[in-house]
């Protein structure tokens, strides 16, 4: 896919078509489902991954912190769960973290849930972090997401 439009039909629904690079425009799933090669469907694993953040954004990447927390501003779900995965100094291979558990995105009677998580991940050069809807049948939207970086030694911002 090359670029991507989202049309409302007579119907009142919402269709999303993409265009190829060969010149193919194709309208798309939008459901929590996909399609099998054989026509059958097959649930659309919902994640998100963050790029790599530092300490000090505008600074070298050697600059070393401590990953303490991350809270996001998620769309409120009747059910369903997020894990998280942290990926220090770029590994490959993440590590699930759950302290103190995953993030509910249930919030009952209100369109948004602030789930948390405690990381306490000292000595990072970067951060980069995957969330993961844990339901076959919920969409994860993310509004925002905030951390916090406890720096380790002294940062000379200019």
């Amino acid at each position: 896919m090359d670029c991507g439009l989202a049309l409302k039909g007579t119907d009142n629904r919402d269709y999303v078509y993409g265009g190829s690079s060969g010149g193919f425009v194709l309208r798309l799933e939008n459901d929590t489902t996909d399609k099998t090669t054989a026509n059958a469907d097959k649930a659309i694993d919902h994640s998100i991954k963050t790029r790599a953040v530092s300490v000090a954004q505008g600074q070298s990447s050697t600059l070393r912190f401590a990953f303490r927390r991350v809270q996001l501003e998620v769309k409120a779900r009747t059910s369903g769960s997020i894990t998280t995965t942290s990926f220090r100094d770029m590994a490959t291979s993440g590590t699930a973290l759950a302290t103190p558990a995953v993030m509910s995105l249930i919030n009952t009677d209100y369109n948004l849930a602030l789930p948390y998580l405690d990381a306490s991940i000292d000595n990072c050069m970067t951060m980069a972090l995957n969330f993961q809807v844990n339901d076959v049948d919920v969409e994860l939207e993310i509004y925002s997401m905030t951390y916090a970086l406890e720096a380790l030694g002294e940062i000379g911002v200019q």
